[in-house]
């Protein structure tokens, strides 16, 4: 464990990192006089659950890592101390889902990262509550269909990786909530098919991932939206033709 008389003296720390560790639990006071923590890093511990007090002085935090730990839950009080934070890290745990009221309290984060957890599915409205987001990575889970709701009034969001998942299919209205959206990792999922209308609200898209999916073929109209991409990665496919028109629209890929 940490006491919290560790730091009684070190009341100007404003970056601490406990990585690698033998951590399995925080206590409401373990960092009691680190007011001006601005970051802190318990990644790679053994920490089965955070509770709402663990964390009510650092309130100037700005960058939390809790990835590679044994959480199994977020509720909606673990982070009501928490307003300033930017950047929140729960990669590698065991987390099976999430709801919208946890982010009530963060609603400045600008990068979230739940890759690599147990997550089956999203939402309506699970991310609604945080629409300064730019970078969200549920990479690594077990999701198996995504909903237009699913991303409502992200209207920041420059990066979403769904990579490694159970994706089998994507529909128009998926991604109309994300106007600014610049990279789109959807390869190693189960999708079959994609359509010329898929894309269609992504007109600022820069980076589209789609290798290792079940797509039998790519039609002419498939990609017209996506005059800006520039990286359109599709290897691994059991493609068995394509023909010149089919890519004519990607005029800035590289």
């Amino acid at each position: 464990g940490i006491s919290s008389w560790t730091f009684l003296d070190h009341k100007s720390l404003r970056t601490l990192d406990f990585y690698n560790n033998q951590i399995s639990s925080i206590e409401e006071w373990d960092f009691n006089w680190l007011s001006g923590l601005t970051t802190l890093s318990l990644r790679y511990n053994k920490i089965s659950s955070i509770e709402s007090w663990d964390f009510s002085i650092l309130n100037n935090i700005t960058s939390l890592m809790l990835n590679n730990n044994k959480i199994s839950s977020i509720e909606s009080w673990d982070f009501i101390w928490l307003s300033g934070l930017i950047s929140l890290n729960l990669y590698g745990n065991n987390i099976n889902s999430i709801e919208s009221s946890i982010f009530t309290w963060i609603y400045n984060l600008n990068i979230l990262n739940l890759a690599a957890n147990q997550i089956t599915s999203i939402e309506s409205w699970d991310f609604s509550l945080i629409p300064n987001l730019i970078r969200l990575n549920l990479s690594f889970n077990n999701i198996s269909a995504i909903e237009s709701w699913n991303f409502y009034w992200l209207f920041e969001l420059k990066t979403l990786s769904l990579s490694n998942n159970q994706i089998g299919s994507i529909e128009v209205w998926d991604f109309s909530w994300l106007p600014s959206l610049e990279g789109l990792l959807l390869d190693q999922n189960q999708i079959t098919s994609i359509e010329e209308w898929d894309f269609i609200w992504l007109d600022h898209l820069l980076e589209l991932s789609l290798s290792i999916n079940q797509i039998t073929s790519i039609e002419e109209w498939d990609f017209l939206w996506l005059s800006w991409l520039n990286s359109l990665s599709i290897w691994w496919y059991v493609i068995t033709s394509i023909e010149s028109c089919d890519v004519r629209w990607l005029r800035n890929v590289k």
